[in-house]
């Protein structure tokens, strides 16, 4: 796979977030990403961009970028907010030793973004929420 780097900003809003993981999968695809990697880069982009529109508390204009990038070996997703602060490494995983029905909401989508990729990080800097999620992909040209 070859590299590249795609820079996008999208309205803080639900309508946004589900009409940019159409064109971040698009992207993707002219990217020749593998099915595997780009499953898993949409199940993280849906999950992180919703908890930013869920947790953010972001208002009016508030938009969130998102980076899509590879260096031929290993894919990365950053996302950056201006949302109040959101750690969600500090997610616990779920409890599989509760019943479904009975366990909280949430965390489920952290924790299998967590489970399909090689590395997960947060950092608060500036006002922001940054989260950068990686997953390792080969360099051998697609």
């Amino acid at each position: 796979m070859k590299a590249f780097s795609h820079c996008f900003d999208l309205a803080a809003t639900e309508k946004a977030i589900f009409e940019f993981n159409a064109r971040a999968t698009q992207c993707l695809e002219s990217e020749n990403v593998p099915p595997g990697p780009s499953t898993s880069i949409q199940l993280a982009l849906e999950e992180l961009l919703l908890n930013v529109h869920h947790h953010g508390q972001l208002k009016g204009e508030a938009s969130i970028e998102v980076i899509l990038a590879s260096d031929g070996q290993t894919l990365s997703l950053t996302i950056r907010d201006r949302g109040l602060p959101f750690d969600p490494l500090g997610a616990s995983a779920p409890d599989h030793s509760i019943p479904h029905e009975d366990r909280p909401i949430g965390g489920l989508g952290i924790h299998l973004v967590r489970q399909t990729s090689d590395r997960f990080e947060y950092e608060r800097v500036d006002g922001e929420n940054i989260v950068r999620v990686f997953w390792k992909v080969g360099s051998e040209d697609s």
